[in-house]
């Protein structure tokens, strides 16, 4: 397929997913649940092993190749996960505010402003913009800023938002 879309003068990458959608979602439903359910257990197995070599050499790249120097350890790291939260606080504030205005939903204001803001996890996407950027003296601190605020909300969002917000929390939230 990706020899095909190069020849085709299209994007391989974006022929490769479109062709492996339309494989997946026309074969897997016509498969009996003997064959599905083994499948599906050795692909999410595989995904959840690939993410995590993901991070882990994403995270060798940042601290080992491009280490930040003439700066505090750990101050932009917490500078970018602060500007992150924030910058999803405001933003979701004004969407659920607009929203509530226009009377389009019910909901606490501020009960799901706080969970759409710690649901927000980032990851893959904002590492892999990261890196791709230019060579910049600003690069390696732009790297650093980001693995920060992914592996934050990675760690601490993600193991906590079951605690914070239960089954009977978010059914409280859209009354």
């Amino acid at each position: 397929m990706y020899a095909a879309a190069l020849h085709l003068d299209i994007s391989g990458p974006i022929a490769t997913v479109v062709a492996g959608l339309l494989s997946g979602n026309i074969t897997v439903p016509r498969m009996n649940e003997d064959m599905r359910a083994p499948l599906s257990i050795f692909w999410t197995g595989l995904d959840n092993v690939l993410n995590a070599l993901l991070f882990v050499f994403v995270g060798f790249h940042v601290i080992l190749i491009n280490p930040v120097e003439n700066v505090i350890l750990g101050i932009p790291g917490l500078v970018s996960i602060v500007a992150v939260l924030l910058g999803r606080t405001i933003s979701v504030a004004a969407i659920v505010g607009g929203l509530k205005l226009l009377r389009i939903i019910r909901a606490d204001f501020l009960g799901l402003t706080q969970l759409l803001t710690w649901s927000g996890l980032r990851g893959g996407l904002s590492l892999a913009l990261a890196v791709s950027l230019p060579d910049s003296p600003w690069k390696p601190i732009i790297m650093n800023m980001t693995f920060a605020a992914v592996v934050f909300s990675i760690i601490v969002q993600g193991l906590t938002i079951q605690r914070i917000f239960s089954a009977q929390r978010i059914a409280g939230l859209l009354r």
